[in-house]
């Protein structure tokens, strides 16, 4: 399961229920449940261009949402041109790492020089590096 985090807004608990929050009002069905340690493994892909004020917030946010370590990725996609380059990897680094209350984060960072199309669509360029 690919999530761009740029597109939709999931909520994502470890109790294994999955909702978007966009449709949550007028959504009758329930919640789909998973069995504890059944949850799927997702990859979430954050698409960037010179965005180094985002940035910091973006990752903060992913990398705290609540679901199993071991059940999910995190891929920055970056197609920067300026100093974000710089600064997205030096923030992936510190949250691969374990940053402030963190534990080390299931995060990678990949950057392509050459723009050829837009951000949002480089995810499907990545699918081949991706586990969910």
């Amino acid at each position: 399961m690919v999530i761009l985090a740029s597109m939709v807004s999931i909520a994502i608990s470890s109790s294994g229920s999955i909702r978007n929050r966009k449709n949550a009002a007028t959504w009758d069905n329930p919640p789909q449940k998973f069995p504890e340690g059944q949850l799927p493994f997702i990859t979430v892909q954050l698409p960037i261009f010179n965005e180094q004020y985002v940035i910091d917030r973006l990752l903060e946010a992913c990398c705290r949402m609540d679901y199993p370590r071991d059940r999910f990725e995190i891929q920055v996609l970056d197609d920067s041109t300026d100093e974000t380059t710089d600064v997205a990897l030096q923030m992936v680094k510190r949250y691969a790492a374990g940053f402030g209350d963190l534990p080390p984060q299931p995060i990678t960072y990949l950057h392509r020089t050459n723009r050829y199309g837009f951000k949002a669509g480089r995810a499907g360029r990545r699918t081949q590096n991706r586990k969910g």
